[in-house]
């Protein structure tokens, strides 16, 4: 079963973890914390309307986290 951890970034900018909102302060926190759980890295869901820059913050924070493949999907 692969496991992968799955980013959403809003129109507005928001970033949510399963549904659960993490605010930009949290959000290498909780990457960080929950990267052992997810071995087989991170997708990235990004709104259409959200600005590059924070999918930029996300992929940063799951970089600086330790997780080596990131991929993003625009919906």
């Amino acid at each position: 079963e692969t496991k992968i951890m799955t980013i959403m970034v809003s129109a507005e900018d928001k970033f949510y973890l399963d549904e659960t909102e993490i605010t930009l302060n949290d959000l290498e926190k909780t990457i960080k914390s929950q990267a052992k759980n997810y071995p087989d890295g991170l997708m990235i869901r990004t709104d259409a309307e959200a600005s590059h820059g924070a999918m930029v913050k996300v992929m940063d924070s799951a970089r600086n986290s330790g997780i080596t493949s990131i991929s993003v999907d625009e919906i």
